[in-house]
């Protein structure tokens, strides 16, 4: 509807609601109405951002149902916060000429009359809604609003951390560990909306999460009871890294793969010089979790291919400044990921191969030849191996797409090696071997004349020749 005739509408129903609810008996009833007006006024942000005095009533009146113990009441009020907030924050957190005083920094000062009635879940509502609203205010202004807000949940920290520092055991009583997760939680709320505006408080939180996180994991190696689960989500939260190396398989958190590939995101080339720390904490260990199968640690291993990405994307050039033992663990770890015999793992992992060797032939030439000197036949037979396998018939696309590039390698002459066998008339001796000892039914002319065709059509811009001469030769198999 118009707005013309939206106002007239949404004032009148509201007011009738209201009045309503004052007149009705039982709470019951009360809620029921209640319910009716939260739902209304998230339904039309248009009118609530154009009148602020109104959209002042809305929020107080929210505030009121926060209070409201019938169940539901308190769950609909944040969430309806949330929506408002969402929606109109530009306006609530402009300065109104009406106002005494910000109405912003009024909601923030007097935050737990509301907070210290709700649960857990609706406090992460409220203050994800305040956040909200930071956010739309001045820039010169959201770190102190932030700070205030934090300020009891900063005070709750240090309490604790005080306490943990005189005696470590205080850290692992369930009630603390709660406490611990649910600031980390609220925290997040916060900065997800804020951005760069609640770096102030991460630096001021983040030395003692680290220490936390380790003495956690330490805790969780060390003995298995039910307090376990409260002190392994908690870590979960804190996302501490650099321990994970000493720390047994099952304790060592896939969040921690997670943040890396964000933190990669981030910082892009910047993160490049630790690269080799990371691969020694982390990569190297989670590697040898998931590559004994295709089955264990199926979180670790879907995170784990997101930080190979992160990796080829972002610390390109970092990868070839790592050992050769690091280096040829991130090739692995490609060949891993494509062979994987899930098919969204698989094509993430071919994806990945086919980038980083993209990259490698536009951006690093001078390093092409040192790179297949090592790993271009092993690529070649693995990929190969995929190919002709009926399991990983869903990643085709990009199987032929790496098979091209490998063969325009040598069949172009970007990499000429004889020492080590990089010539494309050593590259067609060794398919032609390869493909006559794996499939015995075929005979030598029809293997030569498939591999001809193969480096005839490599260099093609469009690799639809390419892959159906690769068709062809599936389909032979068959026969």
């Amino acid at each position: 509807m118009s707005e013309a005739v939206e106002r007239p509408f949404v004032v009148e129903v509201i007011r009738s609601l209201l009045n309503l609810c004052e007149s009705m008996r039982g709470k019951g009833n009360k809620a029921i109405v209640a319910s009716n007006i939260m739902y209304v006024v998230g339904q039309y942000p248009r009118f609530l951002r154009a009148y602020w005095k109104f959209l002042k009533t809305v929020i107080s009146k929210l505030f009121e149902f926060m209070h409201e113990s019938f169940p539901g009441v308190r769950d609909m009020a944040c969430e309806t916060f949330l929506k408002v907030a969402q929606k109109c924050k530009q306006t609530i957190a402009a300065a109104h000429q009406e106002d005494e005083r910000s109405f912003v920094l009024s909601v923030i000062e007097n935050h737990r009359q509301q907070t210290d009635v709700l649960d857990e879940k609706q406090q992460l509502l409220f203050f994800e809604a305040v956040g909200h609203i930071i956010s739309a205010t001045p820039p010169g202004v959201q770190t102190d609003c932030i700070a205030a807000l934090m300020g009891n949940c900063l005070q709750r920290w240090e309490d604790i951390v005080v306490k943990g520092k005189q005696n470590t055991e205080t850290l692992f009583a369930p009630q603390t560990a709660r406490q611990l997760v649910q600031i980390i939680r609220i925290s997040q709320r916060i900065a997800k909306p804020t951005g760069s505006a609640f770096t102030p408080q991460l630096m001021r939180l983040y030395g003692e999460m680290m220490q936390i996180y380790g003495v956690y994991g330490q805790k969780i190696v060390a003995e298995t009871n039910p307090s376990e689960i409260r002190m392994h989500l908690l870590r979960k939260k804190l996302l501490k890294n650099s321990s994970d190396k000493d720390n047994t398989p099952d304790s060592r958190d896939c969040e921690v793969l997670a943040l890396l590939a964000v933190l990669m995101a981030r910082l892009d080339t910047h993160i490049s010089s630790v690269l080799p720390v990371i691969f020694d904490y982390i990569f190297d260990c989670t590697l040898q979790m998931i590559k004994s199968d295709f089955q264990s640690y199926p979180d670790h291993r879907e995170r784990f291919y997101a930080l190979l990405k992160a990796c080829n994307q972002h610390c390109f050039a970092g990868l070839f400044s790592l050992p050769s033992q690091q280096l040829k663990a991130f090739v692995e770890s490609l060949v891993w990921a494509f062979k994987h015999e899930h098919p969204s793992l698989a094509e993430e992992g071919l994806q990945v191969t086919y980038e980083f060797l993209q990259k490698l032939i536009e951006g690093k030439r001078e390093l092409l030849n040192d790179f297949c000197s090592t790993y271009y036949f092993s690529l070649m037979k693995e990929i190969l191996m995929v190919l002709t396998d009926r399991l990983h018939r869903s990643g085709f696309k990009y199987q032929t797409l790496i098979f091209m590039v490998l063969l325009r390698i040598v069949g172009y002459g970007l990499v000429r090696d004889e020492a080590n066998g990089l010539t494309q008339e050593n590259v067609t001796k060794s398919l032609i071997d390869l493909l006559s000892r794996s499939f015995q039914t075929l005979n030598q002319k029809q293997v030569e004349a498939f591999v001809v065709d193969l480096f005839n059509f490599c260099g093609d811009t469009n690799p639809t020749r390419f892959q159906q001469h690769m068709r062809d030769f599936l389909i032979s198999l068959k026969d």
